[in-house]
């Protein structure tokens, strides 16, 4: 049995009840995503079980709208990677984005495929907790994933004569990772507001997540001759991709620790279980695959 087979048979009730919506939130999704070319509907299955995992018990719609947000994240780190658009273009895009966000969706352009998606997102987030919804703290979050994202499209651009710290390239990559902007559209979803040490603990999750993902990637990212976070570790004390595949594991750790001491006694029981099984799930889910190599579950 693989480790997340595995993780999935051994789930408490809760989230069972919620993989019990898997079939129902993907034809949702499915549903959604038609139409929309720039979404590559092969990651739809896992990160089902990803939305499934943070919002278990929500609505098949809810849930729906976590996966969307990553399925677009995924698009826009896409157009990013793969150099769909320019620089400049991209950071126009952000603009744009964030404009969406301070709107509450009732701005975009229909004819660009990533503001149309975007706005239907925004509206049904906003739409579902109209009470709970933080919008100046939700757009600053979008804005730390494009702004993060971008400093990416940089680096790469730079790449090879010109690298990041393994320090500088984590400050922003932990926002990139795509899971802060989904914690925060998960906190309202959530019936739930923000706070010092939900605050805390998501970073910190970003963190545990993005390390997760740049240990699967090495060996694929290090043949494509792209930026990799073990990889520059090991370049920069001069170790091999073992030794430092063996530090950035103990960083994970301690960032997982470090979101779990962070939330306390006050934190809501959903939001806490929503960042920990998260961060769980994420540590097994990329010790066995990732999000371009993956098996359905």
């Amino acid at each position: 049995m693989s480790d997340v087979s595995d993780f999935l048979e051994k789930a408490p009730p809760r989230l069972k009840a919620g993989l019990a919506k898997r079939e129902a939130v993907t034809t949702e999704v499915e549903q959604w995503c038609q139409g929309r070319e720039i979404i590559r509907t092969k990651r739809i299955p896992p990160l089902v079980l990803n939305g499934i995992i943070m919002l278990p018990e929500n609505t098949i719609h809810e849930i729906a709208l976590i996966v969307e947000l990553y399925l677009w994240i995924f698009a826009i780190d896409d157009a990013s990677d793969e150099k769909w658009v320019s620089l400049d273009e991209f950071v126009t895009l952000k603009d744009k984005f964030l404009s969406i966000g301070q709107a509450l969706g009732a701005r975009g352009h229909d004819d660009d495929p990533f503001e149309a998606a975007l706005v239907s997102i925004v509206r049904g987030m906003v739409d579902a907790v109209p009470d709970y919804w933080e919008r100046d703290l939700w757009t600053m979050h979008l804005e730390r994933l494009m702004h993060g994202m971008a400093q990416e499209y940089r680096w790469a651009l730079d790449y090879p004569d010109k690298t990041p710290s393994f320090e500088a390239l984590l400050a922003e990559t932990r926002w990139s990772v795509g899971f802060p902007i989904s914690a925060y559209s998960a906190i309202p979803l959530l019936r739930a507001k923000d706070s010092g040490e939900i605050a805390r603990a998501v970073e910190a999750s970003g963190v545990a997540i993005r390390l997760c993902n740049d240990i699967k990637s090495m060996h694929r990212e290090i043949d494509e001759g792209t930026i990799n976070s073990v990889a520059l570790w090991a370049a920069e004390k001069n170790v091999s991709t073992a030794v430092a595949r063996e530090y950035v594991l103990g960083r994970i750790a301690a960032a997982a620790q470090t979101a779990q001491a962070a939330l306390t006694g006050q934190t809501p029981i959903p939001v806490r279980r929503m960042i920990l099984d998260t961060v769980h799930f994420s540590r097994v889910f990329y010790a066995e695959t990732d999000y371009h190599l993956f098996e359905i579950y």
